[in-house]
């Protein structure tokens, strides 16, 4: 994720494993959610699909820039759904308009699971954080930035979808088994690690928190505390 906040401009990549997709997707559905306003493509028609996709994403995408003191602002959102493969796509961002705009491609099967849309709700919440800094004029800190990004993408589970599942948290990181040689991708792993150990103690055993539970409401206090949400 790159920002250029004097000239609004947003770039992002996404990878997704496999061999490349083949699909032609088409726009299924449309919605907006404090400024942010979500276009769903798919190349399966489904529409009440499309809509849950389409919700989800905007209410993480808003939970997001109004931490960031960007509540209300207008940002154009294309979320593609690939069932058939993967592939590298890059969104060139959005020099030379006055609305940024981002997009962002996810894996999807037929149904739609629980855990696809979870998977929406964390990325979408996660680069948005990192999205709300650039056009906030921020500073950009790799690695500085990557324990809050995190952060939100849990948070906004909690808040958009009602709950947090401990399989939804980025999974758990072996320091002594590191394979991984990018120093980014490295230490973006390693926040999301810390991420699912400091929220474990709030599960208490348990395989889910609902938001208004007693331990959903101190997750939220947690948040707060983080400043990933207001």
């Amino acid at each position: 994720m790159s920002g250029v906040a004097q000239h609004r401009k947003l770039q992002a990549f996404s990878i997704l494993p496999g061999q490349d997709s083949t699909e032609a997707a088409m726009q299924k559905a449309r919605c907006v959610a404090d400024g942010v306003q979500v276009q769903v493509w798919s190349a399966v028609h489904d529409a009440e699909q499309a809509t849950r996709v389409c919700r989800a994403a905007a209410g993480a995408a808003a939970v997001s820039l109004g931490a960031a003191g960007m509540a209300g602002t207008r940002v154009d959102y294309r979320v593609t759904l690939v069932s058939d493969g993967g592939g590298t796509w890059r969104h060139r961002g959005s020099a030379g308009t006055a609305i940024p705009s981002l997009a962002f491609w996810f894996p999807a099967q037929q149904p739609l699971t629980e855990r696809v849309l979870a998977r929406i709700v964390r990325t979408t919440a996660h680069e948005f954080h990192h999205a709300g800094g650039a056009l906030n004029g921020l500073p950009r800190r790799i690695y500085a930035d990557e324990p809050a990004a995190y952060a939100a993408g849990a948070c906004a589970q909690l808040m958009v979808l009602g709950r947090l599942r401990r399989e939804w948290l980025p999974p758990a990181h072996d320091w002594l088994e590191d394979a991984l040689s990018d120093k980014t991708v490295m230490r973006s792993s390693r926040a999301g690690a810390d991420l699912h150990v400091g929220l474990l103690p709030f599960f208490e055993g348990a395989e889910e928190i609902q938001r208004d539970s007693q331990p959903g409401q101190a997750v939220m206090a947690w948040c707060g505390d983080a400043r990933v949400v207001r």
